[in-house]
């Protein structure tokens, strides 16, 4: 009687990879122009500082770095490490869950732009009277200043700041090589 040899399972098999990406605009900007003017007055090197400039109350995006923070834990705690590019390793048993889940974070996230789009002309002018001399229309995007009036005609610029997504690929095989 022979024996049957069992192939064992390889990893590539049982594991895949996985890569979250999300894309967030920061709402802050430096000011060439201010960090020079501030070090000028100070006698300082224009090198010795920098003035970043906050373009909306920091409320306006608590909402949208919420679910993405959110979305990051749940995607590290489900994968592993795996290399430099932002893939990890994610088990083929847990595959469907963490497609759920990532699903539901990305339709939070899409409704949390939206409301974020919907509501910016307002949050823009708001930061006008905050920032005084500093506000610059251009600093916006999607935003445009006519006859000192702040409209947004372009509300997909600033969408097209924002995204979520989730990329899989199968885990190389030794065969592969």
């Amino acid at each position: 009687m022979s024996s049957l040899s069992i192939p064992e399972p390889s990893l590539s098999s049982r594991a895949m990879l996985c890569s979250l990406s999300i894309s967030m605009w920061s709402a802050r900007i430096h000011d060439q122009a201010v960090s020079e003017e501030i070090a000028t007055l100070h006698r300082a090197s224009v090198n010795a500082g920098r003035y970043n400039k906050l373009l909306l109350p920091k409320t306006a995006l608590e909402e949208i770095q919420k679910i993405a923070q959110e979305a990051r834990q749940e995607h590290y705690f489900m994968t592993l490490p795996w290399g430099d590019d932002g893939y990890r390793v994610l088990p083929a048993a847990a595959y469907m869950d963490h497609t759920e889940k990532m699903r539901t974070y990305a339709n939070r996230f899409g409704p949390a732009v939206d409301a974020l789009v919907s509501k910016f002309e307002e949050f823009v002018a708001q930061a006008k009277n905050q920032l005084g001399t500093m506000f610059q229309p251009s600093d916006y995007p999607g935003i445009r200043e006519d006859r000192e009036k702040l409209t947004m005609p372009a509300p997909n610029e600033l969408r097209a700041k924002f995204s979520f997504e989730t990329k899989v690929m199968p885990l190389p095989d030794a065969a592969d090589f």
